[in-house]
C-alpha cells in the first residue's frame, strides 16, 4: 500500500504540473477555457490511482543500474520493516476522511439552509428564470427558494438545480436581479456544482500535496471569471454589474466555509474580478465543444501512459563475500526443525510392512544380490519446507550422482569411492540464504 501512496504522489504531481504549465501557455485565452484546462488537470489527479489498478503495467527502468549486495538488502528490508509503511497509510487516509467529511458537512449545510428556506414558484422571479433558461439552452428546471437571512445568492445540485436568493431579492432593481440570475444560472449551464465536487474529491486524495490545494482555488476564480464574462456576453454593462457585484458582496452575508453551494461573491480573488470586468483586452470567449473535445483527448493521452507507467530501476545483486553468511530468520529454521524430527519420528517407527519388505536390488548385481562394500555409504534426505539459497563453496564440490527428493526416502551413494592416502574433509559451503521477494518470512 505504501508503494501505491508513492505511484499516488509521483504521478499526481505530474499531472498537476502539466495542467499548471498548460494554463501558463493559455494566459491570453478566455476564463472559461483556463477553467476548463483546471477541471480536466483535476480530474486527471483523480482517477490516475484507479487507472493505475485497472490498466496493464509498463514498467520502465529511467533510474541507472546499481549493483546491492545481498546482506545490505536484507538489512536494509528489516530496519525498515512494515512499521513505517503502515503508518504513512495511516496518515493519508486520516487526511482524506477529513476532507470528505468537510464534503458531507458541507451537503448537511446545504440542507439546514434549504429546510429554512421557501420555495418560490410564482411571481417576477421564477418568470425572470424560465426565461433566462430558455434564452441559455438550459432545459433542466430551476427552482427558485427565499432565503430569511440576507445571504449570498448561491446555487447547487447537478439534476435538479436550486438558485437561493436572500429575502430583499424581490425588492431589487430590475437590473440587479437580472445579472444575478444570470450569473447563477451559468453557473447551471457549465456543470460547476459537479466541477467543485470533483475538486474537492481530488484534494481529498492528495491532500497532502500542495498543487492539488493550488489547483482548487484557481479552478474557483477562474469559474466566477467564466460566469462574470456570460453575463457581460448577454449585453450587460461591464461597470453596471460591476457595481451590481459590489453591492452584493457588501450588503449580503457570505456563506460559511466549506459549504458546497458555489456563492455569487467571496472574498477569495474578488478584486481580480473586478480588474478583469473593466479591462475591455480580456478575452471572453466561451468554451466550445471543439475544444473542449480536444482537452478531453490531450488529458487522456497524458493519463493514460502515465496510468500505465511503473518507473524502476535495474538492479544487480552481488553475493557477500565467502565466509559472511546470511541465514534464514528463526521463524524459518523452527519450522525446518520441526520437519526433520517428525520425519526422524517417522523413521524410528516403521510400520510392519516396510520392515519384512526385502531391500531393492542396487545397480550392477545381475541376481539382485548386494556384495560388501566398504565404501559403500547411506545418506538418508528428509523433505524441509523449500529455502531459496545460493550455495558459494570454498574449493571443488563432491560429485553426487543422484539424490532423492521423497520424504524419509534412504538411497545409496556409491559414486564416492575411498581416496589414496589420508582423507581430507570435505569443503563446507557458504550459505547465503536470499528471502524470496526482499522480505523475512
Amino acid at each position: 500500500m505504501s508503494s501505491l501512496l508513492l505511484d499516488i504522489a509521483i504521478k499526481g504531481t505530474l499531472a498537476l504540473l502539466a495542467t499548471v504549465a498548460a494554463v501558463a501557455a493559455l494566459r491570453g485565452a478566455s476564463a472559461a477555457t483556463r477553467h476548463a484546462v483546471w477541471t480536466m488537470g483535476l480530474a486527471s489527479a483523480l482517477v490516475l490511482p484507479i487507472l493505475a489498478r485497472l490498466l496493464p503495467g509498463w514498467s520502465v527502468p529511467v533510474l541507472p543500474a546499481a549493483p546491492v549486495t545481498v546482506a545490505s538488502t536484507v538489512g536494509s528490508a528489516a530496519a525498515a520493516g512494515p512499521g513505517i509503511g503502515r503508518l504513512l497509510v495511516l496518515v493519508w487516509a486520516a487526511g482524506a476522511a477529513i476532507v470528505i467529511l468537510s464534503i458531507v458537512v458541507g451537503r448537511f449545510r446545504i440542507a439546514w439552509i434549504a429546510r429554512g428556506s421557501r420555495l418560490l414558484d410564482h411571481g417576477e422571479l421564477p418568470a425572470l428564470v424560465t426565461t433566462l433558461c430558455g434564452r441559455m439552452g438550459i432545459s433542466r428546471r430551476v427552482s427558485v427558494r427565499i432565503c430569511p437571512d440576507r445571504v449570498m445568492p448561491m446555487v447547487w445540485g447537478v439534476v435538479r438545480p436550486v438558485i437561493l436568493l436572500p429575502a430583499t431579492a424581490t425588492e431589487w432593481s430590475p437590473g440587479l436581479q437580472r445579472d444575478v440570475l444570470l450569473h447563477e444560472l451559468a453557473h447551471v449551464r457549465r456543470h460547476d456544482y459537479l466541477n467543485q465536487l470533483v475538486a474537492r474529491l481530488a484534494c481529498a486524495v492528495h491532500w497532502f500535496n500542495p498543487l492539488a490545494w493550488m489547483a482548487a482555488r484557481r479552478l474557483r476564480a477562474e469559474r466566477e471569471r467564466a460566469c462574470d464574462d456570460q453575463v457581460l456576453r448577454t449585453g450587460a454593462s461591464a461597470c453596471d454589474y460591476a457595481e451590481h457585484l459590489i453591492a452584493v458582496a457588501r450588503g449580503l452575508r457570505p456563506v460559511a466555509r466549506g459549504t458546497m453551494g458555489i456563492a455569487m461573491a467571496g472574498r477569495s480573488a474578488f478584486g481580480e474580478r473586478v480588474s478583469a470586468l473593466l479591462d475591455a483586452r480580456c478575452s471572453r470567449g466561451i468554451l466550445t465543444s471543439g475544444l473542449l473535445l480536444r482537452s478531453g483527448v490531450g488529458a487522456a493521452c497524458l493519463v493514460v501512459p502515465l496510468a500505465a507507467l511503473h518507473p524502476g530501476a535495474r538492479t544487480i545483486v552481488e553475493a557477500p563475500p565467502p565466509g559472511q553468511i546470511v541465514g534464514p530468520p528463526p521463524s524459518a529454521n523452527a519450522r525446518a526443525a520441526g520437519a526433520l524430527q517428525e520425519a526422524e519420528r517417522k523413521r524410528a517407527a516403521p510400520d510392519s510392512e516396510s520392515t519384512k519388505a526385502p531391500r531393492p536390488a542396487a545397480r550392477g548385481s545381475a541376481h539382485g544380490e548386494v556384495a560388501p562394500r566398504a565404501d559403500r555409504r547411506t545418506v538418508t534426505l528428509y523433505r524441509a519446507p523449500e529455502i531459496r539459497a545460493v550455495i558459494h563453496l570454498t574449493a571443488a564440490p563432491i560429485g553426487i550422482r543422484s539424490a532423492g527428493a521423497a520424504e524419509g526416502t534412504e538411497c545409496e551413494d556409491d559414486s564416492m569411492t575411498p581416496a589414496e592416502g589420508p582423507v581430507e574433509p570435505a569443503p563446507s559451503p557458504d550459505l547465503v540464504w536470499i528471502p524470496v521477494g526482499g522480505t523475512t518470512p
